[in-house]
């Protein structure tokens, strides 16, 4: 097994980079997908109702992309406040990890002989400023784990500006919060 860390660095809010592969598509993979679908994620129980609807919420984005069921939101919760732990559970947590640093990111455990993720953990910074009311000088909270759970399920980041799995987010930003269609065809070519 490996772990391979994938997320939203704030290196990459800054400098609007992001990573892709040629023409054939706009998203790169980082295994072959999640093993065995459904995932089911585990969140932290300090976190707010309104955090924990953005779960669920960005749960059921990916699970409407027409690939089938692929993520849910447990109802089991946990107390952990270091990420990533290696548990058999794919856990979200947060806490104040500094600046610069990544706002969330995701870390996984891929198995290396089928390089399927068997594993994956989210964190959230909060020594950034998030809230779900896409206000100016806060980051999405519902769009930015849309995007981590897309990491989740075995994508990268795309070129596709418009596509949730973009690598920048800005403040006061909401659109990651739903799927398009080039972050549906990478699900679809991983789980069709």
């Amino acid at each position: 097994m490996q772990v391979k860390k994938w997320g939203m660095g704030i290196l990459t809010i800054i400098m609007g980079t992001s990573l892709g592969v040629g023409a054939a598509h706009a998203w790169s993979l980082n295994s072959r997908g999640y093993s065995p679908v459904p995932a089911y994620v585990h969140a932290y129980n300090g976190f707010s109702a309104e955090t924990k609807q953005a779960i669920s919420t960005a749960c059921s984005q990916w699970n409407n992309a027409g690939a089938g069921n692929l993520v849910y939101q447990s109802s089991f919760e946990h107390s952990l406040t270091n990420s990533p732990v290696q548990n058999n559970s794919n856990d979200i947590t947060r806490g104040f990890r500094g600046t610069p640093n990544y706002l969330m990111i995701t870390s996984t455990l891929v198995n290396s002989t089928t390089n399927k993720i068997v594993e994956a953990d989210l964190d959230i910074n909060v020594s950034y400023p998030f809230a779900n009311d896409g206000s100016s000088g806060n980051y999405d909270i519902g769009g930015n784990i849309t995007h981590e759970i897309g990491h989740l399920l075995g994508l990268e980041h795309t070129t596709d500006t418009e596509a949730t799995m973009y690598s920048s987010s800005q403040m006061g930003e909401t659109k990651k919060r739903t799927i398009e269609q080039d972050d549906k065809n990478g699900i679809l070519f991983l789980y069709k």
